[in-house]
């Protein structure tokens, strides 16, 4: 996570990693009161070369559907649209670890699910 400051004010964030493959922005916020400044673009800036030096080739993102104020900033920066579709599914339903007892490998039937 890389933040920015005016004097001592924490006035924005930007939460970035590299899955292996790719370089991922998870969050960026800034103080409403403090938009427009250029610290948004800062620290994407930051964010790319932080990336960057870690071997990310590419950096992408994701913008939910109808926040065209982000959208409209992440294209300002040079970022294109990708044809793509998210695919994502609730595991609210599903034992967390500590639920859960290790028994070895996955049976066949296991597998097959997986």
């Amino acid at each position: 996570m890389l933040v920015g400051y005016v004097g001592k004010q924490l006035t924005g964030s930007v939460m970035a990693g590299h899955d292996g493959h790719r370089g991922w922005v998870y969050y960026l916020a800034v103080d409403p009161a403090h938009r427009g400044r250029g610290l948004g673009r800062e620290l994407m800036e930051e964010a790319g070369h932080w990336l960057a030096s870690r071997g990310a080739p590419k950096l992408e993102l994701m913008v939910r559907d109808g926040n065209d104020p982000a959208a409209k900033f992440y294209e300002v920066l040079g970022y294109k649209r990708q044809e793509v579709s998210v695919y994502s599914k609730w595991l609210r339903h599903l034992p967390g670890p500590a639920d859960r007892t290790a028994t070895g490998p996955l049976s066949k039937k296991s597998r097959s699910r997986a």
